[in-house]
């Protein structure tokens, strides 16, 4: 491989490392859906079904992160029902991205 390949290659990897650790985990609702929308034939198109099931499943794991912090014993069971629907909304992002 050619010294201007491997400077290219370099140089990519340390964009790409600057740019990924500019995210934290916290961040998933912003980096889940572009990583989704990679997956398409045009990723910057957001009137597609892969963009709203991307959207819609961070909303529903934000609801499901946040059932934790309003807990009730009276309605114990909630954080159980919204995982499950988070996994249902996960299967559709799968379904509707064509990963």
């Amino acid at each position: 491989m050619s010294f201007s390949k491997k400077l290219i290659i370099a140089g990519a990897t340390a964009v790409v490392s600057t740019n990924a650790s500019q995210c934290s985990i916290s961040d998933y609702e912003i980096w889940f859906t572009n990583f989704m929308q990679g997956f398409q034939a045009d990723p910057t198109n957001t009137n597609n079904d892969c963009f709203v099931a991307s959207n819609t499943f961070t909303a529903k794991t934000h609801e499901f992160i946040e059932s934790f912090s309003k807990f009730d014993v009276k309605d114990w069971l909630n954080p159980v029902y919204l995982f499950q629907e988070d996994l249902v909304d996960f299967t559709a992002v799968f379904s509707n991205c064509q990963t």
